[in-house]
């Protein structure tokens, strides 16, 4: 038992200084710092299991062993994540020098996806029926709204939107400052949005106001009715249940919002450079097969967005 603890201790210290520097650079938020965690530990219990205690030792072969299992295990897009991390992993560790190795075990392993679908995305019929079912008669109703609104507007993740601070919203100039890590983004949004923003803002404030709680005291910017943060997941489940009750099914998520946002544009007639810098794609943007015309489209939340007017 007493070896079986050095071996654990010893990969999960290789480990801990990756994680130590992905957060460092400031350049990846919470959700994918914790992706990056959770991939890695996946390979080292993979290790662990083979009686592996030296990443040294984990060649090509081995390498090829984990791709293996994990095409049984995951889908193409997990794969490939996984992939990528691993090999951001071992990237780190032979230019920090904390492994000496001639090269990446997982530099050779390419893995072509099988999934061909599309992005799935809501046209503008299906988007602006979605917000029309909003209501506003309640806090959660206004919260609610406010929220989808934001997402689309925004284009922030789901993970963004539960760590969003209400001191680094201005509603003026209608823009919200993005904090990842050391690094800051002003994203400028549709004006449009901005009386539903007001109008939950109120609500939020008169809950913390009942409840005795300070608003210095909660900085997050979407609550729950215990005036407490939300999670990532309070938003995919908002997000799901607004929009089956718009009776546009289950399967929309904040991601969806994401989507459509950068379909809308990109067939409004905006670059797909804009689109890309406005999202903050690291890849090369969500591949549609057809993208209608929405270059006189008469819906404000997207005719009145800043990346729209930057055609």
């Amino acid at each position: 038992m007493e070896g079986k603890g050095i071996m654990r201790d010893k990969l999960s210290k290789q480990k801990e200084k990756f994680l130590e520097y992905i957060k460092s650079s400031g350049k990846f938020s919470e959700n994918t710092v914790s992706s990056y965690n959770n991939d890695v530990e996946k390979f080292l219990n993979f290790l662990r299991s083979e009686k592996i205690n030296d990443l040294t030792k984990a060649n090509e072969k081995v390498a090829l062993r984990y791709y293996e299992k994990l095409k049984k295990e995951l889908k193409d897009r997990s794969v490939m994540r996984n992939l990528s991390s691993l090999r951001k992993f071992y990237d780190f560790l032979r230019e920090s020098g904390s492994v000496k190795m001639n090269s990446n075990p997982f530099k050779c392993i390419k893995h072509e996806s099988k999934e061909k679908e599309e992005p799935r995305v809501l046209n503008i019929a299906e988007i602006s029926e979605f917000f029309r079912s909003l209501g506003t008669g309640s806090f959660l109703d206004s919260r609610d709204r406010a929220m989808i609104l934001f997402i689309y507007g925004t284009g922030l993740r789901a993970s963004e939107v539960a760590e969003a601070k209400i001191n680094r919203l201005d509603l003026e100039n209608a823009v919200y400052v993005l904090k990842t890590g050391k690094n800051k983004k002003v994203v400028p949004f549709s004006k449009r949005i901005v009386p539903a923003l007001r109008d939950y803002i109120e609500y939020r404030n008169k809950l913390l106001k009942k409840a005795g709680i300070k608003k210095y005291q909660n900085r997050f910017l979407f609550i729950n009715i215990r005036g407490e943060r939300i999670t990532r997941q309070t938003v995919y489940i908002v997000v799901q249940k607004r929009a089956e009750i718009a009776g546009l099914g289950k399967n929309v998520t904040p991601s969806v919002l994401r989507n459509s946002l950068a379909f809308h544009l990109l067939g409004s007639g905006t670059s797909g450079e804009v689109v890309k810098e406005f999202l903050r794609y690291t890849t090369l943007l969500p591949k549609y097969e057809r993208i209608p015309n929405f270059s006189r489209t008469k819906f404000e939340y997207l005719s009145t967005h800043p990346a729209f007017k930057k055609r």
